[in-house]
């Protein structure tokens, strides 16, 4: 059965025998993803301190095996509260499951009611243009999403400068570029295999500023409003009062 666990700051709180165990099958399930030697070294290099630097870590388990992951890091930025995606993960057999999607939810509504009344970003790296469309594609105003992939619109001055402040503090040795978002060579060679995109803007601005070979990526950012919060709230305890009543509108016990 498939199951969600939250660890908060795990470098610190679990024992010392539970975060080996913990990143032994976090680098195993990570390996088994691209056998790309950028991707394999960078994981090999992360892994022992995966668990201190990662301020929120979930866990998806199939009985007592891990088959996915994310982790947040939290910055203030310029005023914002940011959440950082520092991994998100799911074995392949089950990436077309919904797992992916509800590790991503769960981080955007723990996100907003944390900081409720603030206005706080959620930020990513991705080199694979299908992950971006889709996160493009859930926001529903430009001026709310960084970088803007419609070359007749433009991003508002301070995302790029935001974006700017947090490549410098996690990958300072490593070029950025605000006006698209790239950081080149950001993952040393090629990286993983990705999945295309039919989202033509998308497509093209990859095909223009993206070199795979090299290991590039982009930074998202994604700007959710003080208010946001409560009508994820009201959608989130919905969701949740729907998967309780049986039909006719009858509460299981």
């Amino acid at each position: 059965m498939i199951r969600f666990e939250t660890l908060t700051k795990p470098g610190r709180t679990l024992s010392p025998k539970r975060a080996k165990a913990l990143r032994d099958e976090i680098l195993a399930l990570n390996l088994g993803l691209s056998a790309a030697e950028a991707f394999q070294a960078n994981w090999r290099a992360r892994i022992d301190s995966f668990l201190d630097t990662t301020d929120v870590l979930d866990c998806v388990w199939d009985g007592d095996r891990l088959v996915g992951h994310l982790g947040e890091r939290h910055f203030e930025l310029m005023g914002y509260q940011a959440v950082y995606i520092d991994s998100l993960t799911v074995l392949p057999t089950l990436q077309k499951s919904g797992i992916g999607r509800k590790l991503t939810g769960r981080s955007v509504l723990r996100t907003n009611l944390k900081w409720r009344g603030r206005d706080v970003l959620h930020v990513s790296r991705t080199s694979n243009p299908h992950v971006a469309a889709g996160t493009w594609a859930g926001v529903p105003l430009a001026q709310d999403y960084y970088p803007n992939f419609d070359p007749e619109q433009t991003s508002p001055a301070d995302l790029p400068a935001i974006a700017a402040e947090l490549c410098e503090i996690l990958w300072p040795e490593i070029p950025f570029h605000p006006e698209t978002g790239v950081l080149e060579g950001a993952y040393g060679g090629h990286f993983i295999p990705v999945r295309p995109t039919r989202h033509e803007l998308v497509a093209n601005f990859f095909e223009q500023h993206i070199d795979a070979e090299r290991g590039d990526a982009i930074v998202n950012i994604i700007r959710y409003h003080p208010m946001l919060w409560m009508r994820l709230a009201v959608y989130f305890a919905s969701h949740i009062a729907k998967k309780k009543l049986a039909p006719g509108g009858v509460r299981r016990p």
